[in-house]
């Protein structure tokens, strides 16, 4: 079969490419490893950029987050922001997106991969894709939206297998009222944030060395030790007031950054795959649907290259300051003076928000 659009991952930022696609008139095919709903690891956080476009395809995140607030050492900072968030699970928010998105003319293939993918030459105009089922299938164009764990990505898109450094780490609560607020505690080598979600359910989620979480033995252990630290008390007592819902789930989070990429002809690499900001940020999930509606009226026009160079205009800063973020984060000396400096210079704060999304 020939398609006029293939989209190999059906994540956050592949269906967001899905509805926005559908909008205009195309009907692509989306490949999913896995299956809906499912949990994710993440914080569960969607950046205010972001949920206009949710908003425009019927999805209204059913928590608003107004606040947040910083807690590192004896510092805390808060701050309010001018325009909500949203919070809601990744396991509901991909469910609706894929209703939408099927409902609208797209096919969903879920329990699929693609095993060998042919990009065109000289010999052949259209991209050429073998799925795990044993089905031959063909595209125009396609739009690789894989995430940053793939082995799809080490294969096809030129990215590294590199040791894996460290690990995310989730789960949620059940009977905690957080209000409007996510709290973010850095701690060594690691930091964590909880936000409420739908339900009156709470994500609490974490980024963590592995090799810490290794020497504990596994992640429950590994966060079993860390809420028993002193360092961790306020964060032991709000848990201990709410019922853990499932075991703590892990993924692994090779490396952070801009993604050196192949020059392919009717390609278009969003989300992950084509760069991930640091868990520091809470950027991560608006840049997914962000690049996913970006994308919309270049598959319609086919301008892979004009693509590309706007999605670089758009995150490439943003990038490098989560990565400036993220090393502040694990060091908790280094945020507990970030905060004291941010608490005397409101200013900076501010910035920071702003070079790290579009708000």
């Amino acid at each position: 079969m020939i398609h006029d659009c293939i989209i190999i991952g059906g994540g956050l930022a592949g269906l967001s490419a899905a509805n926005r696609l559908v909008d205009l008139g195309i009907k692509p095919l989306v490949i999913e490893s896995g299956d809906y709903p499912s949990h994710k690891v993440c914080g569960e956080f969607y950046s205010p950029e972001c949920i206009k476009y949710l908003n425009e395809w019927g999805i209204v995140p059913p928590v608003k987050i107004n606040k947040i607030k910083f807690i590192a050492q004896s510092s805390t900072f808060d701050m309010n922001l001018d325009t909500p968030a949203g919070g809601i699970s990744r396991a509901l928010c991909d469910f609706l997106l894929m209703q939408r998105a099927s409902k609208l003319g797209a096919t969903i293939l879920t329990h699929t991969k693609v095993v060998h993918l042919t990009a065109p030459d000289s010999s052949q105009q259209n991209y050429e894709l073998k799925l795990s089922t044993g089905a031959l299938l063909q595209a125009h164009q396609i739009i690789i939206a894989t995430g940053r764990y793939s082995l799809f990505a080490q294969q096809y898109l030129q990215q590294s297998h590199e040791p894996i450094k460290f690990i995310g780490i989730k789960t949620h609560f059940d009977g905690i009222d957080l209000g409007d607020q996510l709290t973010m505690y850095a701690f060594k080598n690691i930091y964590l944030g909880h936000a409420p979600i739908e339900d009156g359910k709470i994500n609490v989620s974490c980024l963590a060395r592995i090799d810490d979480v290794r020497r504990a033995g596994n992640a429950s252990a590994y966060m079993s030790q860390l809420l028993a630290g002193k360092d961790a008390h306020v964060l032991s007592q709000t848990l201990k007031s709410g019922k853990q819902l499932f075991d703590w789930i892990t993924c692994s989070a090779p490396r952070f950054g801009k993604r050196k990429l192949p020059v392919w002809p009717h390609a278009y690499i969003i989300g992950d795959a084509a760069g991930a900001i640091t868990p520091a940020c809470g950027d991560g999930l608006a840049m997914a649907i962000t690049s996913g509606h970006m994308i919309g009226n270049y598959v319609l026009h086919k301008q892979s290259q004009e693509f590309q160079q706007d999605w670089n205009k758009r995150y490439t800063q943003r990038l490098k300051w989560g990565i400036g973020l993220h090393e502040i984060m694990l060091r908790p000396l280094c945020s507990s003076t970030m905060i004291n400096v941010c608490a005397l210079f409101p200013s900076i704060p501010n910035f920071l928000l702003h070079a790290t999304r579009e708000i």
